[in-house]
């Protein structure tokens, strides 16, 4: 999924014979693109293709996976919401905000725009940007 638009950037049909690691042979990488996949794509010639394509992937645990799922879902969710109302807060502040104000009925905007919430951390933590400002 192409986070700038609502279309798929990928996909690929095929019949039930063919393993799904082997869809990593016929995918393009896109640098910067980050892929998100089962952890039957665990073949690390095929990953380490990937990474030198200075892409990005993230492969599902063999433990707790739905909890994996609705947490790698929630932070893609809040980069779209952060991406689209043009926020200026790290995602690490957003998710905070979220996580203390899940039950208040405020607007999201207004949670994340009204408050002047500081950024404690220095200009040496690094975090991935999914976008470019």
């Amino acid at each position: 999924m192409d986070l700038r638009g609502n279309i798929p950037s990928f996909i690929a049909i095929t019949d039930g014979k063919v393993h799904d690691v082997n869809i990593l042979d016929v995918l393009i990488p896109e640098a910067g693109a980050i892929y998100v996949m089962d952890k039957a794509y665990l073949d690390f010639e095929r990953l380490y293709n990937l990474h030198s394509s200075a892409t990005f992937f993230v492969t599902r645990a063999k433990s707790n996976t739905q909890l994996n799922w609705i947490a790698i879902s929630i932070y893609v969710l809040v980069a779209i919401i952060k991406k689209r109302l043009k926020i200026e807060l790290s995602l690490y502040t957003i998710l905070q905000i979220f996580s203390v104000a899940v039950f208040e009925k405020t607007p999201i905007l207004r949670a994340l725009t009204d408050n002047a919430y500081k950024n404690e951390f220095t200009s040496e933590h690094i975090q991935l940007n999914l976008f470019d400002s």
